[in-house]
Formats: structure tokens, C-alpha cells, sequence
């Protein structure tokens, strides 16, 4: 009697298995049925960025080619293929940035006269502004790739020459006095750079300095007609001492 009532092993055994087998089944069959849902849901993803991508870049294509194939385009292309190698790759990248970036920012509401009608920075009329005149951003453009454009090759051949840190201190004074040609807003850029000894090297840093006390003076005459004419009245109205 003992003896039939001791459990059968083997139909134990037999048992988990199969039910381990039908669990293993189980999740075999979901882990399929999410991957066709995350497939079916990636194709759907792809399906609608494509969507909206394909009207805007069919725009842009028919708005840049008729300009790069332009005669005054190709004109510059000419001059800018007479450069040196170093200065034409810089030429040639401001060239297509100002290109693109006018046609992108082109038709986006009445431009406005003055790029800050208010007196004070707004991006939005900036872009308004600058987007309907190309020739004025292209014409700043060059001159800036213009006179970075031989630092840049100097920079080169220290990197090259292994003289890096051999010609810093040089170096730092040239960018220095090319920041100052470049003007105002780049001047405010290397003055904010000349405390980051976080980012530049100690030789950068000291050339930089030099921006915050050595930029060329204008004179008063000058500044008087520039807050007057910021302001809108003569400072004799605005100011009992000046």
C-alpha cells in the first residue's frame, strides 16, 4: 500500500517539461509578435518622415540649382578656383553656406528695412533682413574668410611643422589683432575667450587679454553721433552732464 503512494517520477519529470516546452512556445510566439509590431511601427516612422521631408527637399533643390547655375554665381566659382587651395576650401564653404541658408530663409514674411527696427537684437528680424540681401552677407562673408584665411594656413603649418606650441604666443597675438579687424562683435567674442582658461592654452589666453584694454579708440565726436543716434535726440535733451 506504501508502495502506491509514492508519486511516479518520470510522469513528474514528463510533466514540467512539457509544461517548460508550452511556456518557451509562449514566449517565443510574443517576442515574434512584438518584433513584427516594432517593424511594421519603424516602417510607418520611416513612411511619414520621408513624407514630410521629400516636399522640402524637392523645394530646396528647385530653388538652389537655377542660383548655383546662375552666371554670377559661376563667375564666383571662377574666381574662388584661382585661390590658393586653403583659402578656396573656406571661400567655397561660406559661398554654399550663404547660398543655402538665403534660399531656406527666403519667403518667410515682409523683411523689414533695418535688421533691428526696435533698436535692440532680435534674431527674427535679423534673418528677415539679411535673407532678402545675399550680396551683403556674401560680401561680409568674403571678408571674413579673406582675412581669417591666412591665420588659418599659419595655423596649418605650425600643425604640420609640429610648432604648435612653439608659435602660440604668436599666434594668440595674430588672432588678437585679426579679431580687432574683423570688428566689434568679434572683438566681444575674444574678450569673453580671454577668461576661459578652461578652453584655450595659457599663450591664447594672454594674446586674447590684450582685446580688453588695447582695442583701437574712436573718438568722442564719433560717440556722441552713435548714442544719439541711438537714442534719437541730441544728449543735450537727455543728459544734464554728459
Amino acid at each position: 500500500q506504501a508502495t502506491s503512494d509514492v508519486p511516479d517520477v518520470g510522469s513528474l519529470m514528463g510533466k514540467l517539461m512539457q509544461e517548460t516546452q508550452q511556456v518557451e512556445t509562449n514566449a517565443a510566439f510574443n517576442a515574434l509578435d512584438t518584433v513584427h509590431a516594432v517593424d511594421a511601427a519603424s516602417d510607418k516612422v520611416i513612411q511619414d518622415v520621408y513624407a514630410a521631408v521629400s516636399p522640402v527637399v524637392e523645394d530646396v533643390s528647385s530653388k538652389i540649382l537655377p542660383v548655383l547655375q546662375s552666371d554670377v554665381i559661376l563667375k564666383v566659382w571662377d574666381q574662388i578656383n584661382a585661390l590658393p587651395p586653403a583659402v578656396a576650401l573656406i571661400s567655397s564653404a561660406v559661398v554654399t553656406f550663404v547660398a543655402v541658408s538665403s534660399l531656406l530663409n527666403s519667403g518667410d514674411g515682409a523683411p523689414s528695412s533695418q535688421p533691428y527696427p526696435l533698436g535692440k537684437y532680435n534674431p527674427t528680424t535679423a534673418a528677415s533682413y539679411f535673407s532678402t540681401r545675399p550680396l551683403l552677407v556674401f560680401s561680409r562673408a568674403i571678408e571674413v574668410a579673406t582675412l581669417s584665411a591666412r591665420f588659418g594656413v599659419a595655423l596649418l603649418f605650425d600643425f604640420v611643422n609640429k610648432k604648435m606650441d612653439e608659435n602660440a604666443d604668436v599666434r594668440a597675438l595674430e588672432l588678437a589683432q585679426l579679431l580687432t579687424k574683423l570688428g566689434p562683435s568679434f572683438i566681444k567674442i575674444g574678450q569673453s575667450l580671454s577668461i576661459r582658461t578652461d578652453i584655450l592654452s595659457p599663450a591664447y589666453v594672454r594674446g586674447l587679454k590684450s582685446l580688453q584694454d588695447q582695442v583701437p579708440p574712436f573718438s568722442s565726436e564719433e560717440a556722441r553721433e552713435i548714442i544719439e543716434s541711438e537714442l534719437g535726440a541730441s544728449l543735450e535733451s537727455i543728459f544734464e552732464y554728459f
